[in-house]
């Protein structure tokens, strides 16, 4: 059992578990990330800013996903595989991760492409931050709890670090 094998069994892991999570979800976080985006642009917000806030919806939506198994009652079924819940949840969350990354690089070109006034390498980890940071935490809490309680609490996490941030960002202004 080699290590090229071991590697080629999680990508095949990572495979199966792209294909039980929903569309819907691809979808409401690219909407939900376009939407944020337009309306920061339509109102003139600062764009560093709401990208940092906006960033970890998909995050956030697809936390859901990871702990879909408990809520529709298929848990021990998934227990039954080869695989262990935490690498299960661990492949979720890496697919998320992926698609939460794609997602502002795709956005932050496009910005960068519209805006000269943005600083590509700037805009991209802003948004990257927030994304580690909320994924890391939801890795966390979602290992500890498993159950829709882990959304409720990443989902506060996400708030409160939102509004420190505007709180910040705020503070920054009044002292410059």
């Amino acid at each position: 059992y080699t290590l090229l094998d071991k590697i080629k069994e999680k990508i095949d892991l990572v495979k199966f578990q792209l294909s039980l999570i929903s569309k819907v979800y691809f979808i409401s976080s690219l909407l939900l990330i376009l939407i944020g985006t337009i309306t920061t642009i339509k109102l003139n917000l600062s764009i560093y800013l709401s990208a940092s806030i906006i960033a970890p919806i998909p995050i956030v939506l697809g936390i859901f996903e990871i702990i879909k198994g408990r809520e529709e009652n298929v848990w021990e079924l998934e227990l039954s595989y080869k695989y262990s819940l935490r690498e299960i949840i661990l492949s979720r969350l890496v697919i998320i991760n992926t698609v939460s990354i794609l997602m502002s690089t795709i956005i932050s070109i496009i910005l960068n492409n519209t805006y000269s006034e943005i600083n590509l390498l700037k805009i991209i980890s802003i948004w990257l931050i927030p994304i580690f940071l909320v994924g890391s935490i939801s890795l966390v809490i979602t290992s500890i709890y498993r159950s829709i309680n882990s959304i409720t609490l990443c989902i506060s996490i996400w708030i409160l670090g939102a509004m420190s941030i505007s709180i910040y960002e705020k503070m920054a202004d009044i002292n410059n």
